[in-house]
């Protein structure tokens, strides 16, 4: 089962009077901040890490990040199967 980033909804009004501890909760936590107008979804905030990651799939199509998410899986069952040991070591870094 995934386990999904902690995240809280407020209203731009609460973000607003609260930005700086809802930056840091994001920033040190690497959890997400969904800003709400008029009740509805609006804005959120995301940690770098995210926003990096935002911006290198928008150079890619879905279906070329599919498979080299997939190559990348792959690549980490061949190490663990070698060394289970190595699983633990195995770098996930973005081709």
């Amino acid at each position: 089962m995934t386990r999904l980033t902690p995240h809280r909804i407020i209203s731009l009004t609460e973000f607003r009077q609260a930005a700086g501890d809802g930056m840091n909760w994001v920033q040190h936590q690497g959890n997400r901040l969904w800003i709400t107008r008029h009740g509805r979804a609006a804005a959120a905030l995301v940690p770098m890490n995210q926003c990096e990651l935002l911006e290198t799939w928008e150079t890619r199509s879905l279906k070329e990040e599919r498979h080299r998410m997939e190559r990348m899986y792959a690549r980490w069952k061949r190490v663990k199967a070698r060394d289970p040991g190595a699983a633990g070591r195995f770098s996930w870094e973005l081709e």
